[in-house]
């Protein structure tokens, strides 16, 4: 070989391996932040577009830095683009500092968004909209701009609803990824929405950070901008964007688990304490179905005739703090609601302006931190009609009726995958009891100043629920609508008509299935359910049931569940007994 191929060969290889040496170097911080960064998860990116990867081929995270390295060494205009990677290396000192006052598109975005303050913010659920059912989650920025006025905008993420195609809809959000957006807004928008539009609640938490912290997610939010982000609703959703942004921030060397739901974002950010405050934004529905538990039946009439009356300078007026605060929000409900004009609230403000301004202290009434876990495995026992069972649950998303929905505006269920598994005590058999695809349902207090509708909908793989021993495993979907009312603060009662579709092996059955019970929140961290109703069978048949439900907490991760259910038909009978225990995670 001659000398100067041999002299050649020599550099290259020297260059792959040290290259390949640095690459393999990068300490765990490093590689925490670069995962951050680069939205890494189970050592695969979760966001795909070349643009942003810098990259069409499969890399690793170390690779990947190396190529933003040799980016920015041989296009500085590129830290223009790439601001966060840009600071991040000059910080780790593997590139030289050229500052970044050149860039003008981004000190533009910089003047225009300040991050004096970067909070989280959490919406509670809206069980009408498959994309926030579980709640929506999102960061908040404010500071003084360029101008010197205080202004706040809103980072979020989020896809489009389209139903027009639901089993194209259902595999992109689940399977394929759907076309994602993550942009920057005025924060009054998406609070406006919140509140007003949708009457869902928000609890704002200021993060406690510092300035190179909040600089450092100032630059990744830039970068995100115009980037091809998949949607995912169970792994690349608004709020592990929300937390990936957070955990950059605090270089969180730790693996976030697979399934990251609105309120985890609010867990985790508790857990890191690194809230510096609570605040609390309550819908008008909300504020007006608090303030009436705090007050007497003719006092809400008062309030209700008064802001119902076209000429409000007449007749008895509202006089203490509470009936006042109830008319101006039961008056701003209605005209946002459409169910009363705008001039007659014009009229009311003005009544409204010359009473003195009062503020309630909501900090604490409602509190989705106090609320489970959104994920549990069980372990119990079954007896059902005379066979004994072994039962095992895994729920990886959401809440059902049996935890504490306390800090929920109404008793809801919201279940995704839910699965439920039985092995037989006599011969080891082991059975799919039940594997419900997607379930909600919300007990809406009914109101007489705002009205309420209660309603469910499922879809799920089952046996027949009043003869499972028989019953070959049968899709199931169905829907229904009801009232709910809470006659006490604890004590609550429904009635439901649904219609639904049923098939298996042998049948595809329509039916009807009216049912009616009641709730009963109890010393000692207890609650109970009783319920009734008409339920068809594989036989086609309806067969009346009879069902009672009993939980009790242990600490903050437990559940002990019991139930109770007896099915009646042409003079037969058929118990099923459960008992269990969840743990929460």
């Amino acid at each position: 070989m001659p000398p100067f191929k041999a002299l050649f060969s020599y550099l290259l290889l020297f260059a792959f391996f040290s290259t390949a040496s640095a690459l393999a170097e990068l300490s765990p911080e490093r590689k925490a932040v670069w995962s951050h960064l680069l939205h890494f998860h189970n050592d695969r990116p979760l966001i795909e577009d070349p643009a942003f990867l810098l990259t069409e081929s499969e890399a690793s995270l170390e690779q990947l830095r190396q190529l933003s390295i040799d980016l920015l060494l041989s296009d500085p205009a590129s830290r223009c683009r790439f601001p966060a990677r840009y600071i991040t290396l000059v910080r780790e000192g593997a590139i030289e500092r050229a500052g970044l006052e050149e860039c003008t598109e981004y000190q533009e975005f910089v003047r225009r968004v300040p991050v004096d303050t970067i909070s989280v913010i959490f919406a509670s659920e809206h069980l009408t909209q498959p994309s926030s059912i579980m709640g929506h989650v999102m960061l908040a920025m404010s500071g003084d701009n360029a101008n010197g006025q205080n202004v706040e905008h809103a980072a979020s993420f989020f896809t489009t609803l389209d139903f027009a195609n639901p089993a194209s809809f259902i595999a992109q959000t689940l399977i394929t990824g759907k076309e994602g957006y993550f942009i920057v807004q005025p924060l009054s928008e998406s609070l406006n929405n919140y509140l007003y539009t949708e009457q869902r609640n928000v609890w704002r938490y200021p993060l406690e950070l510092t300035v190179s912290q909040r600089e450092l997610m100032q630059a990744h939010m830039w970068e995100l901008g115009g980037t091809d982000i998949p949607y995912l609703f169970q792994s690349h959703n608004c709020a592990t964007l929300s937390l990936d942004l957070i955990r950059l921030a605090v270089n969180d060397p730790d693996t976030r688990r697979d399934w990251v739901s609105p309120i985890d974002v609010v867990r985790y950010s508790d857990r890191h304490k690194l809230f510096s405050e609570k605040r609390v934004l309550a819908s008008d529905r909300w504020q007006v179905s608090m303030l009436q538990e705090f007050m007497t039946d003719e006092d809400v009439d008062l309030v209700d005739v008064w802001i119902s009356d076209d000429r409000p300078d007449t007749g008895e007026q509202p006089q203490t703090v509470m009936t006042r605060r109830l008319a101006k929000v039961l008056a701003r409900y209605r005209v946002t609601q459409g169910q009363m004009p705008s001039e007659q609230y014009q009229r009311l403000s003005g009544t409204f302006s010359e009473w003195e301004s009062t503020e309630l202290e909501l900090t604490d009434y409602r509190d989705p931190l106090k609320s489970a876990a959104d994920a549990h495995i069980s372990l119990g026992y079954q007896h059902d009609a005379g066979s004994d069972w072994i039962t095992f649950g895994w729920l990886p998303a959401a809440h059902d009726l049996m935890d504490n929905n306390r800090n929920y505006f109404g008793e809801s269920t919201l279940r995704l995958s839910d699965i439920r598994l039985r092995a037989s005590t006599e011969n080891g058999r082991v059975q799919l009891e039940r594997w419900t695809l997607y379930e909600t349902l919300a007990l809406n207090p009914w109101n007489r100043l705002t009205g309420g509708v209660s309603g469910y909908f499922h879809m799920r793989f089952d046996r027949d629920p009043l003869d499972s021993l028989k019953s070959d495993l049968g899709f199931a979907t169905e829907g229904g609508v009801g009232v709910s009312i809470k006659p006490a603060r604890d004590i609550g009662v429904f009635a439901l008509i649904g219609a639904g579709i049923r098939a298996d092996t042998n049948n595809l059955d329509a039916f009807l299935h009216p049912q009616l019970g009641m709730w009963i929140y109890e010393v000692g961290g207890m609650k109970s359910w009783l319920r009734a109703g008409t339920r068809p069978s594989t036989s086609r048949d309806s067969r009346a049931y009879v069902a009672f439900d009993h939980s009790i907490e242990v600490l903050s991760t437990g559940l002990l569940t019991f139930a109770a259910e007896r099915a009646f038909l042409d003079g037969e009978t058929r118990n099923q007994l459960d008992a269990g225990f969840r743990y929460y995670f």
